[in-house]
């Protein structure tokens, strides 16, 4: 992680939602992606924003947020992949992924 940055919330207490979001995000799909696996998996009613573009990116930011990785004063750290190295380094037990 970079210097400075640290977690603001413990990875395991985020919601199961949350959790297989952000093991799709960090297995590289796309937003595009994600909201599809979402909404076919009949997940959709779950999910704290409407699973359109603009949603799935308000979604992102929040898992950000709630990691402590939006990009804040930093333009230079992405924090999607950020969040991927993040999810890969603490080998969490791998969450019911749609």
């Amino acid at each position: 992680m970079p210097q400075g940055w640290h977690i603001q919330q413990d990875p395991c207490a985020l919601t199961a939602d949350e959790r297989a979001f952000w093991a799709l995000l960090a297995q590289g799909y796309t937003n595009d992606a994600i909201a599809q696996r979402f909404i076919s998996h009949g997940r959709d009613h779950k999910t704290p924003h409407q699973l359109d573009r603009k949603g799935i990116e308000r979604w992102a930011y929040q898992l950000y947020q709630k990691l402590g990785l939006a990009k804040g004063d930093n333009p230079e750290h992405q924090p999607r992949v950020l969040a991927a190295v993040l999810y890969w380094a603490r080998q969490l037990p791998p969450p019911p992924v749609p």
